[in-house]
């Protein structure tokens, strides 16, 4: 036994290996292969909770194996027919709750084209042991691989507090943060990689899933977080125009909702907005970003570099450059806290870019300021 699996075992043995259970939803186009790649990977560590959603059919073959497969844990398949995602989730979970006798503090949602790095779950576990009440939720390194065997990481939120409060929503990529932030929970992140997506790794179905997920979200336009997905599948498949007016509605509606996704989805609309020169509507988004009114303890929301960055940028255009130097400025004193720079989705600002604009907009270079001239 190596020293891995000796620490699966002590965690079994204990009687806190209630900690936590695995959730997995799988439809009927799911692959035998894949789906007892993934039980393979996990049988071992938690107790394994599967739906099976079966909209129009049946795969017979995933529900043979399912029936037939070999255990050490708590493993149980359920069946049922689901409009959306999110509606199956839940409802999983409250099977869970009214049908199992035990109550699990935490779950643990994964895909069945994923599979976990246990190494880095086992270190997982060891927080989850002394984390605080208050955490609702914990954000999961995952590594997307695509058919390149080149990475993409992001990061997704699949381990939640057993809380009846917390719900997910949404038609397709479907979010439960904004239930989390509403209980009054917080939410944390785990840095090492522990998910490993291959549902990329084959192209055609790559954009299968696209096309599928845009039909989906195309459903659920009152959403603020459905309508940023759609706008990033637009984007993706070249509608540029549409991902634009997509993710301004998704804008107004996050305000109404007060939505964690606004500072976020503000993000891609200045940059769809740059990439057509509109630099009179970055001054009136970020305007209208900027005149929020928020609690103090959400000032954090406000301090959006990339929303500094772009005003300054479109003021820079129409010459108010004392007014640009002093947005840039902000964005300086911001960056300072966080390492000197931030990312959004391959977009990098950092203190040394914003200190080549400051140095631009200073008296004597006023004059070689040419670049963003029409």
């Amino acid at each position: 036994m190596n020293i891995l699996d000796k620490k699966i075992q002590e965690f079994k043995n204990k009687e806190n290996h209630k900690l936590f259970a695995f959730l997995i939803i799988v439809d009927y186009k799911t692959d035998e292969k894949i789906i007892e790649n993934l039980l393979k990977n996990l049988y071992d560590i938690a107790d394994i909770y599967v739906l099976i959603n079966y909209k129009n059919q049946i795969n017979e073959e995933v529900l043979f194996y399912l029936s037939n497969f070999n255990i050490n844990n708590n493993f149980n398949v359920f069946i049922g027919k689901f409009l959306n995602f999110s509606q199956a989730r839940n409802d999983l979970m409250n099977l869970i709750r009214k049908n199992i006798k035990y109550k699990y503090k935490y779950f643990f949602w994964i895909d069945s084209d994923e599979t976990i790095n246990i190494q880095n779950f086992m270190k997982l576990i060891e927080i989850l042991k002394n984390l605080d009440d208050d955490i609702g939720g914990i954000l999961i390194k995952r590594e997307n691989i695509y058919n390149d065997n080149e990475k993409e990481i992001d990061f997704q939120l699949r381990l939640i507090r057993n809380d009846e409060n917390i719900k997910f929503e949404g038609f397709c990529h479907e979010q439960i943060e904004q239930s989390i932030i509403d209980a009054k929970l917080r939410i944390d992140m785990f840095d090492l990689p522990i998910i490993i997506h291959n549902g990329y790794i084959d192209i055609i179905e790559q954009y299968k899933k696209l096309y599928r997920n845009i039909e989906l979200l195309e459903q659920d336009k009152e959403n603020p977080v459905s309508l940023y997905h759609l706008g990033k599948h637009y984007f993706k498949v070249a509608r540029y125009n549409e991902a634009l007016k997509i993710f301004q509605k998704s804008f107004e509606l996050a305000i109404i909702r007060k939505s964690f996704i606004l500072p976020i989805v503000i993000i891609d609309i200045l940059r769809l907005l740059f990439s057509q020169k509109n630099f009179e509507g970055i001054l009136e988004y970020t305007g209208k970003y900027l005149d929020l009114e928020i609690k103090e303890s959400d000032i954090e929301i406000k301090n959006n570099v990339f929303v500094l960055y772009f005003r300054a940028i479109a003021l820079m255009e129409v010459r108010q450059f004392e007014f640009a130097l002093e947005y840039f400025k902000q964005a300086q004193i911001i960056l300072l806290n966080r390492n000197g720079f931030v990312n959004y989705d391959g977009m990098i600002i950092d203190k040394n870019l914003i200190n080549r604009y400051i140095g631009l907009i200073s008296e004597e270079n006023k004059k070689k300021i040419i670049f963003f001239d029409n």
